[in-house]
Formats: C-alpha cells, sequence, structure tokens
C-alpha cells in the first residue's frame, strides 16, 4: 500500500540520514570510541560553525561533524576516502565556544587517502568534537571513521560485567608496541587495553577473534606494574578468528582489572574483535528452613543464584553440604554456636537475615546392665 512505501522510503533515508554527517557542530553526530564506521559521507556545503583557515595551503569547501567522549587522554582520529581530499580538525568546548586543539591535512592530493589526527591531553569524560572537511567541493564518501583511545595501559576502556555475555566491538586500528611494564609480548604486541571493576570474585573475560584476528590476551591488577591476577596470565590458545577466554579467581570486589588484547601477528584491524566481562550473580538467602536443630540434623537454605555452592557456615561454623540447586542448599549441622547462616558461591556470600540456633544433643543415657532394673 502507500503507506507502507511511505513507512519503508521514510526508514531507509532516515536511517542512512543516521549514518551520515552532522551538518554543524550542535548537529554533531556521536560516535563510539575503538569502532570503525564504514558508511558516513561529507555533504555539507556550507562551511560555519566556525570558519576556519586554511591548512596546508588548502580550505574546506565542505564539512561534517562528529562527537565522541573520551575514555582516557589520548586520541587518534583515523580518516579514509576512496577519492577527494579529507581534512581533519579537532575542538574541545561547548558548540557555542569552540576552542581548535589540532588538525591536520598532510596530504593535499585528490585521489583519496588516509588522514590521522592524534590528540593528547584530553580530559577523560568530556566530550570533543571532530569535524572531518574537505577540499573539493564534492560529496566525500568516508570508507572509514575511527577513534582509538586506548593504545595505552592507563587510557584503559571500561567496560561493565554482566551475568551473561554483552559484547562491544574492538580494534587495534592504530595501537603501537608502547612495550609497558608487564605487558604480554607473545608474538607482536600492537596492543589495545580494556578494564573492569571486579563486582564478584570470579571474572570471566571472553575475546572472539574476527577473521585473520588471531586475539593473545592477558590481565594485570595494575599499570606499570607486572603481576598478574589468578589466571590471568597471557593466553593464546587458538588462531585466527578463534575465542580466548581468560578465568579470573581471587579478585578483590571493588577493585580495577586490566585487559590487554593484540593480534599475534601484530595486524591493526578494525572491529577485529568482539570482547566482554562476565560474572556469576551474587547469592541470596531468602529463608532458613528451620530455626533451630541438633548437630548433625539436616537444614534447608532456600534463596537465588544459590549454584555452585562452597561453604556454609552457621555461626562462624562449616557445615557439611548434601545437596545444591539453584535456589536451595542442603547442609548437615556441625557442632558450633548459634549464629546467621551464610553461603559462599563463586559469585559471592550471602548471609541469612535470621539466626539458627544450634541445640546440643541430648545426654546419652548408656545400655542398661544385666544387673540393671527391668
Amino acid at each position: 500500500t502507500a503507506t507502507t512505501w511511505l513507512l519503508l522510503l521514510f526508514t531507509v533515508f532516515g536511517f542512512t540520514d543516521a549514518l551520515g554527517q552532522g551538518n554543524t557542530c550542535a548537529l554533531a553526530v556521536s560516535v563510539n570510541v575503538n569502532t570503525e564506521y564504514t558508511a558516513f559521507s561529507v555533504t555539507d556545503n556550507t562551511v560555519n560553525d566556525p570558519t576556519q583557515g586554511a591548512v596546508n595551503g588548502q580550505t574546506m569547501q565542505r564539512d561534517g561533524w562528529f562527537s565522541f567522549v573520551s575514555n582516557g587522554t589520548e586520541a587518534s582520529i583515523r580518516v579514509v576516502t576512496g577519492n577527494r581530499n579529507p581534512m581533519i580538525f579537532a575542538y574541545s568546548g561547548a558548540c557555542v565556544g569552540l576552542t581548535l586543539i589540532g588538525s591536520v591535512n598532510a596530504n593535499t592530493g585528490t585521489g583519496g587517502h588516509t588522514e590521522v589526527l592524534n590528540l593528547t591531553g584530553l580530559t577523560n569524560g568530556a566530550t570533543y568534537y571532530v569535524r572531518v572537511g574537505n577540499s573539493t567541493n564534492n560529496n566525500m564518501p568516508l570508507s572509514s571513521f575511527h577513534i582509538l583511545t586506548n593504545d595505552r595501559c592507563a587510557n584503559a576502556f571500561m567496560l561493565t560485567s554482566n551475568t551473561s555475555c554483552t559484547t562491544i566491538n574492538g580494534s587495534t586500528v592504530g595501537a603501537t608496541d608502547n612495550n609497558e611494564t608487564g605487558d604480554c609480548t607473545t608474538g607482536t604486541e600492537n596492543a589495545v587495553w580494556y578494564q573492569f571493576q571486579a563486582v564478584a570474585t570470579t571474572h570471566v573475560v571472553t575475546v572472539d577473534g574476527a577473521v585473520g584476528f588471531d586475539p593473545v590476551i592477558q590481565a594485570l591488577n595494575t599499570c606499570g606494574v607486572a603481576g598478574n591476577p589468578t589466571g590471568g596470565g597471557c593466553v593464546d590458545a587458538t588462531f585466527d578468528g578463534g575465542i580466548e577466554t581468560l578465568t579470573l579467581t581471587g579478585l578483590t570486589v571493588g577493585n580495577f582489572y586490566k585487559i590487554q588484547i593484540h593480534d599475534w601477528q601484530g595486524d591493526l584491524m578494525a572491529n577485529g574483535f568482539t570482547i566482554c566481562v562476565t560474572h556469576t550473580a551474587p547469592p541470596t538467602i531468602t529463608s532458613l528452613g528451620a530455626a533451630s536443630g541438633c548437630v548433625g540434623s539436616s537444614l534447608v537454605i532456600t534463596g537465588t543464584n544459590l549454584t555452585g555452592a562452597t561453604a556454609v557456615t552457621i555461626g562462624g561454623t562449616a557445615a557439611t553440604i548434601t545437596g545444591n540447586t539453584a535456589t536451595t542448599v542442603t547442609v548437615t549441622v556441625g557442632t558450633g554456636t548459634t549464629g546467621t547462616v551464610q553461603v559462599t558461591t563463586p559469585g559471592g556470600s550471602a548471609t541469612s537475615a535470621a539466626t539458627f540456633t544450634v541445640n546440643p544433643l541430648p545426654a546419652n543415657p548408656g545400655n542398661p546392665t544385666s544387673n540393671s532394673p527391668q
């Protein structure tokens, strides 16, 4: 129907515009760092906001605006075109009062090429604006637009651990071999860095290489210091397109841990891998099957995320686990004192709100002898 076709046209052209460039700073397209974009095109022929002087003898005839949020103090902006002549400008501040912090127009030919603008002294968490110009008055498709910010451990990109794998794309385009203390040197190290804050004592890092990318990964406790968390040593168990994992144990909840990733051959690849960090959800205790019991009696503890329980204590005394599901842990009460119940799983520990009373065993009357009254 006509309505269907109108909806289809709106969807297609709306999506295409979303992948295009902003005509002004106020309409700058927000992009994710460390991710390659291949569908942008610079088309705006009203060059203002603000007027920019010549760079390397050339001025902009068309421009497009983008913005990004810095995750560290450095950024490497890379633009590739198949034709035309790209120029890159970077600004800090608000659109109404921009400050030029860098520009580049190293190649003045019009046959298509790559421009790279390296920025330093950025503020973590601040928004910056990128203006891609064309020195010729023609539309300029960008075959690659990429902003690298995590080339150094100190600028590691923050990941959030989840109970299931939630991936983001990662790239090594623009990465260099910084030879940082404690880094993994298996293969050719042109590495990028990530970090996460531990919310459990065990986390799993999963890196899935794209075709042609052989991931090598490791984890560090601290930037600039040689030392891995348990399970965090350099790993390269697979080849191109393989999946590498780190199972990190004994972590301190609240601490930040660094992850280094590079291709074994040092390949610089856009969207060369995906990465995620996962953990087991922490346990909870919702109820106790009894309020008291004798030593040797059975107690059922009910809650959530109890799978893989490794320890149970009652009043600080260990109880023997005899059964375990996702919602229950069954234990044999040990000799001990009255107190709260604590269950430990790979996801952490949970303590009951209620207390459990450990009753003493009844006195043993012994067996009557043949001389005893019958």
